[in-house]
């Protein structure tokens, strides 16, 4: 049994049809606005149990093979470190950089030979040849659709650091420098990449470690809404898709593609005046007019219409009602609508309903390691309960 899937097209129809205004320029703006603040509130307002992940983390070794020199001015790029015998890490443009046992932040690899140095941190002055020198990364990128995480743990031993603030962590360095086992860790923005966040270990690993943590992710963007130009053919025993005056592109992949019976109507969610007659996931992206289905169909279609739409990152169990009821409630404030006598009612309704469906355990629980033969209210565990 495949799960509902809700695209942006069928949350944009739901909204347009909510206002009941005719549908123009203007109203399909509030109703895409309306969505995108709806996802945000909904993915913020509780820790879903769908947007839960797992993440993993390699640290990698410090180097401190050949020697350098560092001209601060002048050379073939402003603050330029250049190594001899010795070849800078993949991962070089993410260290740190300790000459004479103070730590400067490293913002690109220039060639296997030659890395830069930070404008707002660095000798100041130019420093000699052959002067030793050891690079180390202590920050270490988090996943794109990173929110928040749970514990951070070192797979090799078990063991869990500690949280500190950013604050604490570079006081901790300005004391010690030298590479180690991790014992503490940090969330900041990553240096080198925008709008990304970094996990920062300290002491900073002085071998490969090995971490796990489980971590809180936003939900995937919402850009495509519909795209139907042309048509396609799928073919019974082949997950490629054909097009036929389509002009497709990579940001399709990870996209829902919905096929028509027909070469003449585009295909519409179920509720919709044509429902899909199939629907599958876009896995890969060959050209212009080729591309990869999740599965194969099981079945053969000859030029006919299609939809393609990012699909809203919900599960349908839980979050569907909730979420258009968010929806049309800011559908109501940015057309500043009245909410009718028992919308408020609805609205929480669908909350509570959502917090209910989203508790995914039921097995029994206790208080205390065995089950009592009078028990207290207060001793009674805070779960879902069971009919």
């Amino acid at each position: 049994m495949k799960a509902d899937i809700w695209c942006y097209d069928d949350v944009i129809s739901h909204a347009l049809d909510y206002m009941g205004a005719a549908t123009d320029a203007q109203t399909e703006r509030f109703a895409r606005r309306a969505i995108q603040l709806a996802y945000s509130e909904m993915h913020s307002k509780r820790n879903w149990t769908y947007y839960y992940s797992t993440g993993h983390i390699n640290t990698v070794a410090p180097y401190s093979t050949g020697t350098i020199e560092y001209d601060h001015t002048g050379g073939t790029y402003e603050r330029q470190v250049t190594l001899t015998t010795g070849t800078w890490p993949a991962w070089a443009a993410d260290g740190m950089l300790v000459i004479d046992q103070v730590p400067y932040p490293v913002t690109s690899r220039k060639s296997a030979t030659v890395i830069t140095l930070a404008d707002a941190n660095n000798p100041g002055a130019d420093v000699a040849a052959l002067t030793t020198y050891e690079i180390y990364r202590e920050a270490y990128t988090l996943p794109v659709d990173f929110a928040a995480m749970d514990k951070l743990s070192q797979m090799n031993n078990s063991q869990c650091l500690d949280y500190t603030t950013p604050g604490s962590m570079l006081a901790m360095q300005t004391n010690n420098v030298s590479p180690a086992n991790p014992q503490y860790y940090t969330i900041t923005n990553d240096p080198n990449r925008h709008g990304v966040l970094a996990l920062r270990l300290f002491p900073a690993p002085d071998q490969i470690y090995p971490f796990n943590f489980t971590y809180r992710r936003r939900p995937r963007t919402l850009r495509i809404d519909s795209y139907s130009t042309g048509t396609v053919s799928i073919t019974n025993g082949s997950a490629v898709l054909t097009g036929n005056g389509t002009a497709w592109s990579s940001n399709l992949v990870g996209c829902m593609i919905r096929f028509s019976q027909g070469a003449t109507t585009a295909p519409t969610g179920l509720s919709g005046a044509n429902p899909f007659w199939l629907e599958r996931s876009i896995v890969g992206f060959t050209s212009a007019t080729e591309m990869t289905l999740d599965a194969d169909p099981q079945q053969s279609l000859t030029s006919v219409k299609y939809s393609i739409s990012d699909p809203v990152d919900i599960e349908s169990g839980a979050m569907v009602v909730y979420f258009l009821r968010e929806v049309e409630r800011q559908c109501r404030l940015v057309k500043r609508m009245e909410a009718v006598s028992s919308e408020d009612a609805q609205y929480n309704m669908a909350w509570v309903q959502a917090i209910e469906a989203d508790s995914r355990r039921f097995d029994r629980t206790a208080a205390g390691s065995a089950i009592p033969v009078g028990r207290f209210l207060k001793d009674m565990p805070v779960t879902a309960d069971i009919e």
